[in-house]
């Protein structure tokens, strides 16, 4: 996943760059921040998400946030449930997209691509 945060883009009517009070992350294409599971299993299985924004820079309180819609219009999610294949089928998917939860983090822009967090995804048995 690569999300780029930006305080201005550049306007070819008036050749200046447009700057955003609070700028804004670029990245949430249901592509990029998307991740796909696949249950190729004849059980179920739970897949619980957690994401670590550890950025040597304070981003007051940016966190991540998991949906089960592409375009955010349901709450964060902490896991889900995957049903098991059906025999001789291609395997159970289901996608989960993610967002960070605020877009105002309070660093300088970059040049350079900077990590800033690790997202985890954990699996168990489902019941």
């Amino acid at each position: 996943m690569n999300f780029v945060f930006t305080r201005s883009v550049w306007n070819p009517q008036s050749h200046e760059y447009s700057t955003f009070t609070d700028g804004a992350w670029d990245g949430y294409d249901g592509e990029n921040n998307r991740i796909r599971i696949t249950n190729r299993s004849n059980r179920e299985i739970r897949a619980e998400f957690s994401a670590n924004i550890d950025f040597p820079v304070n981003l007051g309180g940016l966190e991540g946030i998991f949906s089960e819609s592409p375009d955010q219009t349901e709450s964060g999610i902490t896991d889900i449930t995957i049903d098991r294949a059906q025999e001789g089928g291609p395997g159970a998917e289901k996608e989960v997209y993610f967002y960070f939860s605020k877009d105002a983090p309070q660093m300088e822009e970059s040049s350079y691509y900077v990590p800033i967090g690790t997202i985890t995804v954990k699996f168990e048995p489902g019941s």
